[in-house]
């Protein structure tokens, strides 16, 4: 391929695109109507009631896009911040609630629900954790205090993946023998 043919190659597509971008840059704004609004029940997942469609979207696409939200959405007063992300967090996490607590009232004992169950009342129950302190992880304390060098906290590792490998609990590969991950 000559030189000629490579720049010609680049220059038609380079051409192209700045025509479409002085076409655009000339288009006029102010006599732009805004597009119909499509109904907020749409089931694309895009709040379109957060929309402000006074804002083009050429010159502040965040406004166009968020502006009537942002204007409209306060941030609650334990709050530094506020937007879906935290939206969703507090929703999942009431689901969730609800979710273990209805469990607890009526799954079968030695259910899967039931275990979650228990497990998030034993977490819950703030009195029993303080009443008892450290007393459950003494003894893991006691050994880590007792690790003289950088050679005993690899024991230890070592001795905690073996432990919950015989147990049938699942670890983290990074702690696992070589024989065990060439095998999983």
């Amino acid at each position: 391929m000559n030189v000629a043919h490579r720049r010609l190659r680049w220059t038609l597509p380079c051409a192209a695109v700045m025509l479409s971008l002085a076409v655009f840059a000339a288009a006029p704004r102010g006599a732009q109507t805004p597009a119909p609004a499509p109904t907020p029940t749409a089931v694309s997942g895009i709040d379109v009631a957060g929309m402000d469609r006074t804002i083009p979207p050429g010159d502040d696409f965040f406004g166009y896009t968020n502006g009537t939200w942002d204007r409209t959405t306060p941030i609650p007063p334990d709050r530094s911040s506020w937007g879906l992300d935290a939206m969703l967090v507090e929703t999942a996490t009431a689901r969730t609630r609800a979710l273990l607590e209805d469990a607890e009232a009526s799954a079968p004992s030695g259910s899967d629900a039931r275990k979650a169950a228990d497990y998030y009342t034993a977490y819950m129950d703030e009195a029993t954790i303080e009443a008892r302190g450290l007393a459950p992880l003494q003894d893991a304390l006691d050994r880590i205090a007792a690790i003289a060098d950088r050679h005993g906290s690899w024991i230890i590792s070592d001795e905690i993946y073996r432990g919950a490998e015989r147990d049938g609990r699942e670890t983290p590969t990074m702690w696992g023998r070589s024989d065990n991950l060439m095998s999983q």
